[in-house]
């Protein structure tokens, strides 16, 4: 993962939010299936060890995709800025997505509630997530892109 996503995901335009997001899904989904620990510190990067190193889950044209959409997210978001969305904007999205999540994943919302525990599962950690992308991304992309601007917007 480029450190620079993290800047400009929620700057991007919907349709690049939605693309980077189904790749990102997919990535958190196979790095989590083999490295759950990995996958907690993408979002936890100060919790690492000292020693971290980070695994290949990616290579030839998975790689090259998922680079090729990380980059054009963070250029757009970088070049355009869109506006992130307002609280009260994606009230409703926010609201359909829990209740996709919580239909789909109920043995993950309690993970997804502490997701910034110490001592969370850092599986069922990764694993809500992915849930939650999924959740999001099922939504129609006027509701999904928003929200997924407004959940990853810088700080």
């Amino acid at each position: 993962m480029a450190p620079l996503i993290w800047s400009y995901w929620g700057l991007a335009d919907d349709g690049l939010a939605l693309e980077f997001g189904h790749a990102f899904q997919s990535y958190l989904a196979k790095l989590n299936a083999k490295n759950p620990e990995e996958c907690y510190l993408i979002f936890f990067a100060g919790r690492a060890p000292s020693d971290f190193k980070s695994s290949e889950i990616l290579t030839g044209a998975d790689f090259a995709d998922f680079a090729d959409v990380q980059a054009r997210t963070i250029a757009d978001g970088a070049v355009h800025k869109t506006v992130t969305p307002a609280e009260t904007d994606i009230k409703t999205a926010r609201d359909d997505m829990w209740k996709i999540f919580k239909d789909r994943y109920p043995n993950l919302v309690r993970a997804l509630d502490s997701l910034d525990s110490s001592d969370v599962d850092h599986e069922q950690a990764c694993a809500a997530v992915t849930g939650m992308l999924d959740a999001v991304l099922t939504l129609p992309p006027d509701e999904g892109g928003p929200l997924l601007r407004y959940i990853f917007r810088p700080d």
